[in-house]
């Protein structure tokens, strides 16, 4: 996967005069001709050009692999030189090199000058045709270790058939190994997801053990499946098969690669925030490692440059998804955490920041969302500029309505970042978090219902409007939206310990059971749902009397807005000196569907400035 000279303490300082240039415009690259040798041997290697896309493409396997710890470098003989590269590398080179016959391999590390910014990038916009033009693609998980060749061959042996089978195979140590194989760095860069979906086929290959992704793609079935069938009893006990970030590719692989084929590639859109758990080491290459998933139509004015400041290529993707959809959904997806290194506009989100688990957007684009606060015309009408306009300086110039301002701010936990455990994992193991929300929905409510105006109607209307707005009036499994009849719900208010367990409940199971666990388990729907809904957001209350959902970084004084293009109301705050702060997406619960726009007119339409 690419990576940049900065990452290396020690760069290839000969590289320049053993290369030769390259013809990038007849899509020209180089391979890597492995001479064959003992395993452990010192690696000798020699370059040669080829042109992708063409009769005479000399045959290759590309590599896909993570650099590892620039630290750690050994010397390999590179045509006739010495020259360093990283352990990991080398060790990829000594375990996929023959001993009795030449082989060649593109490796990006070795087949691209990286001391040269120009190459390097003229060479990344080509990476797609890379995995696609080679005989395939072997993946290099690292050495053996860590019960590794048992967790190969428990993967082999894998069918899939049976569950209970599946999980009788294993003991503890067999899981400990598929667990610390799934915990590999390769399973979250996000290069190599193109690197396997672009791929004719892929081979996944651990210390001297390989296996077919096939085999993968069905052990996470298996992992799915283990989880569905005994999901009242997750937790991070080591019980079951973690995931990783690349899981989510793996379910979706055939379909994804089958919409490649055909030429009906996931929108860019779709891909940025699908893989916002994944890493990068150069944060360019969060969007750059996604050009080729995603149609031409939406990327063609997106050219890798590794000399352009990070702000400019977040600002211009930022751009060209306004531009492309003619609305505000990237913003939607505008996370709390940026970077002050980058220096981005507050409107630009920052797609090198991993998201933060159980945090979702409010409002979900993928399926189309019901959500509608700038109106159902914002779906069906022709959108000429409601994506707003840019200055120069890169400021967003947005039309919309000014609604409320904020006076009370209720904080919540923050989830730590996602650090390599199965989201569906963490997720589910509420037991915790629900106990620490619990105190801060407590205060909230007791904050709420002390508030003299409201325009939700009666006590009762206000209980029913706060744990809908606790759910972003939508259940947690499917983002499906609440009954509009569903008055009372007995989950929250067993959970807030207004209403005992029913009866037929606690005869359902064992009279052995912990009755704080019943209940845990009998609030599991409501708990999931509003867990993820408030971690990592903050519960606010309006100068109308409004309560929503909003960013964790809000602030009284801050103004709810709606702006046309975006779904869902945007919480902006004023700066001294003109403009506004994007701060991001809310939920408020009673404008959602338009409703703060139907006594407004004309003349109330302000232009606001986005810094």
């Amino acid at each position: 996967m690419v990576e940049t000279e900065s990452t290396l303490k020690n760069p290839i300082v000969y590289l320049n005069t053993i290369y030769t240039p390259l013809d990038s415009a007849s899509h020209e690259i180089r391979v890597l001709d492995i001479l064959p040798g003992q395993p452990g041997s010192p690696v000798t290697c020699s370059v040669r050009h080829t042109r992708l896309l063409h009769a005479d493409t000399i045959p290759y396997t590309a590599l896909s692999y993570v650099w590892g710890d620039p630290k750690l470098t050994t010397d390999l003989t590179f045509s006739d030189v010495k020259v360093p590269v990283t352990v990991n590398l080398a060790s990829a080179l000594d375990h996929v090199r023959s001993q009795h016959k030449t082989v060649t391999f593109w490796a990006d590390a070795l087949c691209i000058n990286q001391k040269d910014g120009v190459e390097k990038s003229a060479q990344v916009a080509m990476m797609g045709d890379v995995y696609r033009e080679g005989t395939g693609t072997q993946i290099w998980l690292g050495e053996e270790r860590d019960g590794s060749d048992l967790a190969m061959d428990l993967i082999a042996q894998m069918d899939g058939e049976d569950l209970e089978s599946e999980k009788n195979r294993f003991d503890e140590e067999g899981l400990r190994a598929i667990s610390n194989l799934q915990a590999r760095d390769w399973w979250s860069r996000v290069w190599v997801i193109q690197e396997a979906l672009l791929s004719k086929s892929s081979i996944i290959q651990c210390g001297n053990k390989c296996l077919p992704i096939s085999a993968f793609i069905r052990l996470d079935d298996i992992r799915r499946g283990w989880h569905r069938s005994t999901a009242r009893y997750l937790s991070t006990s080591g019980s079951l098969i973690p995931g990783n970030p690349f899981s989510s590719i793996l379910t979706a692989f055939p379909d994804e690669v089958l919409k490649l084929k055909t030429g009906r590639q996931s929108d860019l859109l779709d891909w940025i925030t699908s893989t916002e758990d994944f890493h990068a080491t150069n944060p360019r290459d969060k969007i750059y490692a996604l050009l080729s998933l995603s149609p031409p139509s939406q990327t063609a004015y997106i050219v890798p440059d590794y000399r352009a400041p990070v702000a400019d290529v977040y600002s211009a993707v930022t751009t060209r998804c306004i531009i492309r959809w003619k609305d505000l959904t990237i913003l939607h997806f505008d996370t709390d955490e940026k970077s002050q290194e980058h220096q981005l506009p507050s409107w630009v989100r920052d797609y090198s920041s991993s998201g933060l688990l159980g945090k979702k957007p409010v409002y979900v684009p993928f399926p189309p969302s019901e959500y509608a606060a700038c109106g159902r015309d914002c779906w069906g009408r022709k959108k000429i500029y409601l994506a707003g306009q840019f200055s120069e300086n890169l400021k967003l110039l947005s039309r919309g309505f000014l609604i409320d301002t904020v006076v009370y701010v209720g904080r919540s936990e923050r989830l730590p970042p996602y650090t390599g455990v199965d989201p569906m994992e963490r997720l589910a193991n509420v037991k915790e978090r629900s106990a620490g929300i619990l105190a801060n929905v407590r205060v909230w409510e007791e904050k709420f219902n002390a508030t003299g105006k409201s325009p939700y109607d009666s006590v009762e209307g206000r209980r029913k409007v706060f744990w809908r707005t606790l759910m972003a009036n939508r259940w947690y499994t499917q983002w499906a939206p609440l009954p509009e009849d569903m008055v009372e719900n007995v989950h929250f208010e067993t959970w807030m310990g207004r209403r005992p367990l029913p009866e037929s409940v606690m005869e359902t199971d064992s009279s052995n059971a912990d009755t704080e666990e019943v209940k845990r388990l009998y609030c599991k729907p409501f708990t999931d749902a509003c867990v993820t809904r408030c971690h990592g957001r903050s519960f606010v209350i309006t100068e109308q009397g409004y309560i929503g959902m909003a960013p964790l970084k809000s602030k009284i004084g801050d103004i709810v807005t709606v702006l046309e293009g975006g779904y869902v109301p945007f919480i902006l705050r004023e700066l001294e000196g003109g403009g506004y702060q994007f701060i991001g997406e809310s939920y408020v619960h009673g404008i959602m569907e338009g409703e703060a726009l139907q006594d407004k007119r004309e003349d109330d339409i302000q232009i606001f400035v986005l810094e």
